[in-house]
């Protein structure tokens, strides 16, 4: 070719115009690469376009023919365009393509343009863009308006910031002998201790893979080295095992790496299965304790080729059963060899002769008794190069590798014969329906609730079909009953979710009904309603992929009943006044008197808050005084009580209706008359009017079923102060009141109406009577008499019929009214 000068400003001076626009600082040259057949000639000119950088494209044999990129925005400026460039065929078109770097493109966060590509990095010279141009005949060259036309693009990434990715780039060669070219690129400060690194990138018919193939850093070959990738020169065999080899510069370190490539293996495997189908009824081997299985076999071969590979390789090879469950429990594992009935692992290691197939067999059987019937049963077949220890390793040894792109497993399957059709594949249809039984759910009353559940196959089988009920808190499972299925129904619990099995599979046409028992225990987040949440699942793949089929939702109201009794009692019932003790000096005049007031919730629900109010007749509607209060009120239970005096003064303060700004309640009797005493047939009652009470309001706390509350007043009766202002002739009947009622529920229902719950209501009378008016005795109860006369008639009766039976009604009578007289001597005897 001769000496050839190619200057691109040459061709138009007239565009320098100052030192940096347009061409003025182009430095044309700092990278030039040729093409392989040296026809075309391409020129980085770095400073041109205020550095955002041009890429001229010769041709070498007229330097008057040739393309350039023009100039960009202004955003493109410092760009760097052309500070490295190399060419290669990275796509299997046999047309040679151009890499060329960018290392400061689009103020380092890079762009997209005609010709170029982006950046690739955040720091001045840190990264590369890659792009290649295919140069398909001289017109593109020359083209119109000599414009460069860009074709194809790839990006090569820089792993971080600072590496100076893409200072270096140079061919490679074909260094897997896949048919494609590869690359390249020096990052010298990559690296965790910015030391330097190599990336190498393999071609394809695409063009050049983007993901890295390897990386090799400074501290993998040797330690002190620096800079790493600053210069690179590829693609020539300098040791002679026909692979293309690659020379690393590290300028800080005076030093140049010699990288050899390594011999690249392929390996072609096989795995079959046979049979295809296993049948489980078909149980043609036996194991050691003679129990029948079926049984299967597995075939599997590999074979290696390449370029410069020994004529002799060590494999380590491993074969595995059922690998489509491996995060299931061995117990849920399927397949196992015979050989080893425990192991369903197998491992090898052998060696291969060069493009010899080796080939093996082994037996494996399959349990009966599956739970999944529907996933395949799959056999995985790894391998891998045996790696040599280094005492059995030559010092220069080249170990070979294996190809990257071709994978080192290989799985097969076998599917289970099910009764689906010719394709072996179960397509069911199934359908659920479930009712509530139990009406409601009476918190507390620990009564069992009822779901009926009928689940329809209406197609093929079903395998493992499972009936999953989401039960609401505070629910349990109890018990599976009036079970009609073709297939045992079996029933259990997962945390909160009852899981039933219906069959495996559930046939064709079948139906399974039950009813499933819960409880509900009494707790306080219990709502209006208890959701049962129910769903079929069918396991569909081979990969044990749950699909819902059918749901269902039951909605079972919750409702309370609570039923308050009270009981009370006086000590003591009667109080008689001894008037002449009385008036003697020194002798007590005051009498003891308590009221025992029990409250009992009878459940079955519990109740938050009960208002008590106990109506304490203190003094007459008079103002005379009865039942003073004497000391504290006795409380064995949880709730608090408070004492509120009611006189003429503040009686109009506290009504049937609540006063503003009161926390308290006070429902009194309405008055009759002052000064009117209410009347029995026996004496007078003395109790609270609207003028004149003591009123004890207590709040009580929790009470779950069958639980008490109790609260004890003690009183005194001033027995002078009473002989005094009343009269002794009358029986007095003094009587106290209380009432219960519920004001909360310890549950979170809104549909509950407190106010339908009975209100308890219930009276104690302390009986007061004097000397001189003992009280009569009791006439006898008019039963008492009825069941004397009864007795009396019936021992009249037998008295009767006892004489009957012995002769006494048949006695015979004298002939005539004579008596015959004994004679001296005789014995006296009467005879008949």
């Amino acid at each position: 070719m001769g000496n050839r000068t190619f200057h691109p400003l040459a061709v138009d001076a007239s565009w320098v115009s100052d030192q940096y626009h347009k061409q003025g600082y182009c430095q044309a040259g700092f990278s030039a690469s040729f093409t392989s057949n040296g026809k075309k000639l391409l020129i980085g000119a770095v400073g041109s376009w205020y550095w955002q950088g041009q890429l001229y494209n010769y041709n070498s044999q007229d330097n008057t023919k040739f393309v350039y990129t023009t100039e960009g925005p202004a955003e493109d400026d410092d760009s760097y365009m052309g500070y490295a460039s190399a060419v290669g065929e990275f796509d299997g078109d046999d047309i040679d393509d151009y890499v060329v770097g960018i290392p400061k493109g689009a103020s380092h966060l890079g762009k997209v343009s005609s010709a170029v590509v982006k950046l690739l990095s955040w720091h001045p010279l840190v990264g590369i863009a890659i792009f290649t141009q295919d140069l398909t005949n001289i017109n593109n060259i020359t083209g119109e308006q000599n414009e460069f036309k860009s074709h194809k693009v790839d990006i090569l990434d820089g792993e971080t910031s600072g590496s100076r990715f893409g200072m270096a780039l140079t061919h490679l060669g074909d260094i897997n002998y896949d048919g494609y070219k590869d690359l390249a690129v020096g990052a010298p400060y990559a690296g965790e201790e910015k030391k330097g690194a190599v990336y190498i990138f393999h071609g394809s018919k695409k063009g050049i893979i983007t993901q890295v193939s390897q990386i090799i850093y400074a501290k993998d070959v040797a330690t002190g080295l620096s800079t790493f990738g600053s210069a690179l020169s590829g693609g020539w065999d300098q040791d002679g095992n026909q692979y293309p080899d690659l020379i690393v510069g590290s300028y800080a370190s005076d030093k140049a790496v010699f990288l050899k490539t390594r011999p690249v293996v392929r390996v072609y495997a096989s795995l079959k299965i046979e049979p295809e189908i296993i049948n489980l009824e078909q149980q043609s081997c036996s194991l050691v304790d003679n129990t029948r299985v079926a049984c299967l076999s597995v075939y599997s071969c590999l074979e290696y080729d390449g370029i410069g590979v020994p004529n002799e390789l060590a494999f380590d090879a491993s074969w595995e059963l059922d690998t489509l469950q491996r995060n299931l429990t061995r117990d849920e594992q399927r397949a196992f060899y015979i050989s080893t009935p425990q192991n369903f692992r197998e491992n090898n290691t052998f060696k291969l002769t060069h493009k010899n197939t080796w080939c093996a067999s082994t037996f494996a059987y399959v349990k009966p008794d599956l739970l999944d019937k529907l996933t395949p049963i799959a056999v995985d077949f790894k391998f891998n190069l045996h790696q040599k220890t280094p005492s059995g390793r030559k010092r220069r040894d080249l170990e070979p590798i294996l190809d990257q792109y071709i994978p080192t497993s290989v799985r097969t399957e076998a599917q289970i014969l099910k009764d689906c059709g010719f394709d072996n594949k179960c397509i069911p249809d199934l359908t659920l329906v479930s009712f509530r039984i139990t009406n409601a759910h009476i918190i507390g009353s620990g009564t069992e609730l009822e779901i009926m559940v009928i689940v329809e196959n209406k197609k093929e089988d079903a395998f493992n079909t499972k009936l999953f009920v989401t039960l609401p808190p505070g629910v349990s499972f109890r018990s599976k009953a009036g079970e009609k299925s073709v297939v045992p129904v079996g029933c259990g619990t997962l945390d909160d979710v009852v899981v039933c099995d219906l069959g495996n599979p559930l046939p064709s046409g079948a139906n399974s009904s039950f009813t499933l028992r819960v409880a509900a225990e009494d707790k306080n987040e219990t709502t209006d309603a208890l959701i049962f949440l129910l769903h079929v699942n069918r396991f569909v793949n081979s990969f044990y992929i749950v699909r819902t089929h059918r749901y269902s939702l039951i909605s079972l109201p919750s409702s309370v009943l609570n039923e308050l009794r009270s009981f009370l009692r006086s000590d003591p019932e009667q109080v008689i006044l001894n008037t002449t003790e009385v008036i003697r000096p020194g002798v007590d005049e005051n009498r003891r008197v308590e009221h025992l007031y029990q409250l009992r919730n009878l459940g079955p629900s519990a109740t938050k808050e009960i208002e008590l109010q106990i109506l304490w007749p203190s003094h007459d509607r008079r103002g005379n005084p009865i039942l003073e209060l004497d000391g504290r009120l006795q409380i064995n239970g949880t709730g608090e009580c408070q004492t509120l005096v009611i006189t003429p003064e503040n009686a109009t303060k506290y009504g049937l209706v609540r006063p503003t700004g009161s926390d308290v309640q006070i429902v009194l009797q309405s008055d009759q008359d002052d000064f009117e005493d209410e009347h029995r047939g026996d004496g007078v009652v003395l109790a609270c009017s609207t003028r004149r009470c003591t009123v004890i309001q207590c709040m009580v706390g929790y009470l779950s079923a069958n639980d008490n509350f109790l609260i004890t007043i003690k009183s005194r009766l001033n027995v002078r102060n009473f002989i005094r202002w009343t009269d002794n002739a009358q029986v007095y009947h003094v009587r106290s009141s209380a009432s219960a009622r519920i004001k909360s529920l310890p549950y979170k229902l809104v549909s509950v109406n407190l106010a339908r719950f009975a209100i308890a209501r219930q009276s104690v009378i302390t009986t007061i009577n004097t000397d001189r008016l003992r009280p009569g005795a009791k006439g006898v109860e008019p039963w008492i008499i009825a069941v004397a006369i009864s007795a009396g008639v019936l021992v009249l009766l037998l008295l009767i019929l006892l004489l009957w039976w012995c002769g006494f009604f048949k006695r015979r009578k004298p002939d005539g009214d004579y008596m015959v007289t004994a004679k001296p001597g005789i014995d006296s005897k009467i005879y008949e």
